[in-house]
């Protein structure tokens, strides 16, 4: 066909429409050359994704901030928030605190330079100074641990496997200084006794024992993989929500109501103990503390999250 016979199709089609009104005659097209829309996997969405997509409940929970393109300013939130951090650095006993002034002691074990405090479970643990916690209306206390992992929590015995303590802050019966039975406080265990269960677990109580709020996770603290970064676990305690909840790894593990009514300023915190227990006969941590952070505030699920993500060596 010579160039002055071919039109395209479109072209023919216009053309057949034009004469279609000049002559008042229908045109009959062939279906052949009708504009087909596209298809929707060559590129039409039903359903396409909105350009400010509204965030997640978890982004929102509690006042949680979720890591997004600007993430230093949800850096700085976090932390605005911190009110101590201890994060192992240095030589010796002292405990620095980098946010403030509450340094801490080292008791039976030396800081080597290494960024991590090994404690040996035999009574070996950290003291810090009193009045950390019921200063606060809300907290959240964020630990970065390589836990040793503890068969003889098991057993039924009172081996000293039992109720490793990752941190407590509260008295005993005995006073300042003194282990005993715990009267007013708060803690967080890897794994108490098999009466108990054996997952992780989390208490507080201004009545003792026997009438403590407490959550118990799915499992125990899980053993880290990953002995340079650790696990991550964060105990919150929401006074506005009278919530207790456990995070492992920047995820939710549990989140329930507290039996008691949350009041920090009725701990009298005056032992203040990473690795070791109010409750005499209880089993100190067996481990390495790597990074340990006190909020002075409930941290959202988007929050611990986004903490997770930055890992221990975050410069908040």
């Amino acid at each position: 066909m010579s160039p002055s016979f071919y039109r395209p199709a479109v072209g023919w089609l216009a053309q057949s429409l034009l004469l279609g009104v000049l002559t008042g005659c229908p045109q009959l097209v062939d279906d052949s050359f009708k504009v087909r829309a596209e298809s929707p996997e060559v590129g039409m969405d039903d359903n396409p994704e909105p350009s400010n997509p509204e965030p997640s409940r978890a982004e929102t929970d509690a006042g949680g901030v979720a890591p997004g393109p600007d993430q230093a300013d949800a850096s700085a939130e976090l932390r605005a928030l911190l009110t101590h951090r201890y994060d192992f650095t240095g030589r010796g006993n002292t405990v620095l605190d980098s946010i403030g002034t509450a340094h801490g002691t080292s008791i039976g074990a030396s800081l080597d330079g290494s960024g991590k405090l090994y404690l040996a479970g035999d009574d070996q643990y950290v003291d810090l100074p009193t009045g950390l916690i019921s200063k606060l209306k809300s907290v959240s206390i964020e630990c970065w641990v390589n836990w040793a992992g503890s068969p003889a929590s098991y057993s039924r015995d009172g081996t000293t496997g039992a109720w490793q303590s990752l941190f407590t802050f509260g008295i005993s019966d005995q006073g300042e200084g003194q282990q005993g039975t715990g009267t007013r406080y708060l803690y967080l265990t890897p794994q108490p006794a098999r009466d108990y269960g054996t997952n992780v677990r989390a208490g507080y109580s201004l009545t003792g024992f026997n009438s403590e709020s407490y959550v118990s996770g799915k499992r125990p603290l899980p053993v880290s993989s990953d002995t340079q970064r650790g696990t991550q676990i964060v105990y919150v305690l929401d006074s506005s929500q009278n919530r207790l909840a456990i995070y492992i790894d920047g995820s939710l593990e549990i989140a329930m109501p507290s039996s008691q009514k949350i009041d920090l300023s009725a701990i009298s915190d005056v032992n203040n103990w990473l690795g070791r227990s109010l409750f005499v006969g209880s089993a100190s941590f067996q481990g390495d503390l790597l990074d340990v952070r006190i909020y002075g505030a409930a941290l959202g699920a988007a929050q611990v999250e986004l903490s997770s993500e930055l890992g221990p060596d975050a410069e908040l």
